[in-house]
């Protein structure tokens, strides 16, 4: 059997059978929008997934209702889809008591477009090949995006937009959030590289992109990788049947990593400390289009080889030596494990030591990897927690972790999110939330169980998609996914084409729906509301870039602006802060003071607002008031350098620079 269900005949059956699938146009338009987010920051930006979302949901209705046409949706399915709608729904509620209201609206907006995703996803009955060819091409759109963004920092004067601190931040704009990007997407390939129905031409493009994938994610440096790569690797390897087939085509990429380790490793110090950083990115351009044409060649030789060997029993040897050396590596390793690791009590005293102690700054090391288990994620998690204890229930909203934060951390770091998605559902949405995630993730794991009963081809490809969700998961568990609309886009699309594949039997026939038009009218109400609540933040958004980009020319246009996405939005204080820091620039204090008050009506406890507040009492020569907004700002933000700064300047009755300000802010931002 093939991944289309009939024997191998060849590139141009395969691509005829790809046509003939009425959901193809459907799943390109899927790869089409994530591709776009993952080339556009990951999407981070609302100007830019608020648009996509609205269009996912759009095609998630039209899906709905075309498939309650033709066949009955089936009913785990359904209650995977209700579960997670009654999570989005207490996501929406929190909003009632979050301090950031709109942060947790436009959290639970996201919430609702990885639900567009996972409908789209589930209720079609796709065809394996289908899935495994436009997850293919999803996994090669963000091999190539990695490689352009290594080639252009070759000769890029500012190399900030494609790597941060030494490490590759294209092209999502975030290393550790690329790299989960190169990781995710090396499933896909691995598997259309390992069967023998896939044409041989696909298979060495896809060993090609499954080469340069794990080199990328070398280049971005995330230590969570070095354990969340070979966890996942071994639940490909539990899920995807053909264990030796996947373990003699993996192990192309693996030997192309330990050959070009060393070349890539060296890109770090000299693009984070200016040692000749084009001279070795150059290299890393090469090593990478070379590791890219050795996979190639390494999948059309494989590919011959397999097609070539007809007897079975030379095959069933193959695969027992292939296992045998798989045995020995792993055996190695665990004793290689288990010398490193002959005193384990120092070595979890030290491990704990570092992951608890405060990170001062960034590595001098020649690699990221030497900072170990270190960092601040142990204060972040502090929080979260103690976040969790103040709201047990009902959690403090969703998306509302960085105004805690800055109120109780020992670290200098800023983050917006608890980087974690289970500390992310128990803090922000408390009990309640976690009870209905839970919900949700027992529904999975019962549609899930179908997978024992479905032939070999539609088990791969089901056990490659829940692969990628794994790794999103495992390493979201220690980092802010979620709030990344293209990795979180990807995951629930994977998840929803698992789910598509657990059907065992085919669809029904067309048959008159009891209850299909109420099931139309209904799904029709849902998107109309819920794209009414995405349109407000997304205008209002739009509105907002709008008026930054153009500020220095139009002030007064830029004030309008402004006003008008203060209107859209009327949960967000973003607009009238930002009117605030034109008047600041300008030097018309009083509509400073105008402008960030009424941002602190809309967010009371906003620390910024009440340091501008401050400096603009001071120009005012208004000492008592600038006293008491700065005391204001510094109970906000205890540790925040500029607010002592200013409360200094204001306590010697000096009026406050604004441009002094800024440029700490700046120099802060630089280090």
């Amino acid at each position: 059997m093939t991944l289309s269900g009939l024997k191998p005949t060849g590139a141009g059956y395969a691509v005829r059978s790809l046509a003939s699938d009425p959901g193809i146009l459907t799943g390109v338009l899927l790869v089409v929008l994530l591709g776009v987010l993952v080339q556009k920051s990951g999407g981070i930006e609302a100007t830019t997934w608020y648009p996509a979302a609205v269009m996912a949901l759009v095609l998630a209705a039209w899906t709905f209702v075309t498939q309650i046409r033709s066949a009955p949706i089936r009913r785990k399915v359904l209650a995977i889809l209700g579960a997670f709608a009654a999570y989005l729904a207490w996501c929406f509620a929190t909003i009632a008591w979050s301090g950031m209201k709109d942060a947790s609206w436009d959290g639970s907006n996201l919430g609702v477009f990885y639900l567009a995703l996972l409908t789209t996803a589930a209720i079609v009955p796709w065809r394996r090949a289908t899935v495994a060819f436009l997850l293919a091409i999803l996994s090669l759109i963000v091999a190539v995006e990695g490689f352009v963004g290594v080639a252009r920092a070759v000769s890029a004067t500012d190399r900030t937009h494609y790597f941060d601190f030494g490490r590759l931040s294209a092209p999502l704009g975030y290393q550790n959030a690329a790299c989960a990007a190169f990781l995710m997407a090396i499933w896909p390939l691995l598997l259309a590289a390992s069967r023998r129905e896939v044409p041989a031409f696909g298979r060495a493009v896809a060993l090609a992109g499954a080469c340069v994938l794990p080199e990328l994610a070398l280049l971005s440096q995330s230590r969570a990788s070095i354990v969340s790569g070979p966890v996942t690797f071994a639940v490909y390897l539990i899920l995807v049947p053909r264990r030796a087939r996947t373990l003699a085509t993996a192990a192309v990429p693996i030997a192309a990593l330990l050959v070009t380790r060393g070349r890539l490793l060296e890109v770090f110090p000299a693009v984070a400390y200016g040692h000749d950083p084009a001279g070795h990115l150059d290299t890393a351009r090469n090593v990478l289009a070379l590791s890219a044409a050795a996979g190639f060649v390494a999948g059309l030789a494989i590919a011959a080889l397999d097609r070539g060997v007809k007897s079975a029993a030379f095959r069933l040897w193959v695969e027992r030596i292939v296992l045998a050396l798989a045995a020995v590596c792993v055996l190695g390793a665990l004793v290689a494990g288990a010398v490193w690791f002959r005193h384990p009590e120092a070595r979890l005293h030290h491990a704990w030591s570092s992951f608890s102690a405060l990170r001062s700054g960034p590595t001098s090391g020649a690699s990221y990897f030497s900072n170990g288990v270190s960092g601040n994620r142990y204060d972040i998690w502090r929080v979260a927690l103690r976040e969790f204890q103040r709201a047990p229930l009902q959690g403090v909203g969703v998306d509302n972790f960085a105004g805690d934060y800055l109120l109780l951390r020992r670290s200098q770091e800023e983050p917006l999110y608890p980087h974690s998605v289970e500390l992310r559902v128990l803090a922000q949405t408390g009990a309640v939330g976690a009870f209905l995630v839970l919900l949700f993730v027992a529904a999975v794991v019962l549609a899930l169980r179908h997978l024992r009963r479905v032939d070999e081809t539609r088990r791969a490809v089901a056990g490659m998609a829940l692969t990628v969700v794994a790794y999103w998961l495992i390493h979201g568990s220690i980092d802010w996914f979620w709030e990344i609309p293209a990795l979180g886009g990807i995951a629930f699309l994977c998840l929803g084409w698992a789910i598509s594949l657990t059907r065992t039997e085919p669809p029904p026939a067309r048959e008159k729906q009891r209850h299909g038009g109420l099931g139309k009218a209904a799904v029709a109400g849902l998107a109309v509301v819920a794209i009414a609540s995405m349109l407000p933040p997304w205008l209002a958004a739009q509105e907002t870039a709008t008026a930054i980009d153009g500020w220095p020319q139009d002030p007064a246009r830029a004030y309008a602006r402004l006003a008008t996405a203060s209107h859209l939005n009327p949960l967000s204080s973003q607009p009238d802060l930002l009117a605030g820091a034109i008047a600041a620039r300008v030097g018309n204090w009083s509509r400073m003071k105008t402008s960030f008050t009424a941002a602190i009506a809309r967010q009371p406890d906003d620390w910024y607002a009440h340091l501008e507040l401050a400096i603009a009492a001071s120009h005012a020569h208004a000492w008592s008031a600038a006293r008491r907004e700065a005391a204001e700002a510094r109970k906000l933000d205890p540790l925040e350098p500029v607010v002592g700064y200013v409360t200094d300047q204001i306590s010697g009755r000096h009026v406050v620079s604004v441009t002094d300000v800024d440029s700490m802010f700046v120099e802060r931002i630089l280090q």
